[in-house]
């Protein structure tokens, strides 16, 4: 297999944000359902352990989400 990219949630951290563990499953859930369409990234693993979760994710290289609104901003001639 290529490059991956793998998203680490602390859980402990987690719950400090008040986000529950069955919210980040059904998340994932999702993104698994939404996999091999146009414009979502596709799932390749999940891992839940005791202290956190692991989403491993195929690599999109380019740059961050951030950086192409702003991008779609400006050829749309509109400011943040």
């Amino acid at each position: 297999g290529g490059a991956v990219a793998v998203k680490v949630l602390d859980k402990k951290k987690m719950k400090q944000l008040h986000v529950e563990d069955h919210l980040v499953l059904l998340e994932v859930e999702l993104m698994r359902e939404c996999s091999g369409r146009p414009g979502f990234v596709e799932v390749i693993d999940f891992l839940d352990t005791r202290s956190s979760f692991y989403l491993v994710m195929e690599l999109v290289d380019g740059g961050t989400l951030e950086d192409a609104t702003k991008e779609g901003q400006q050829m749309l001639g509109e400011r943040q």
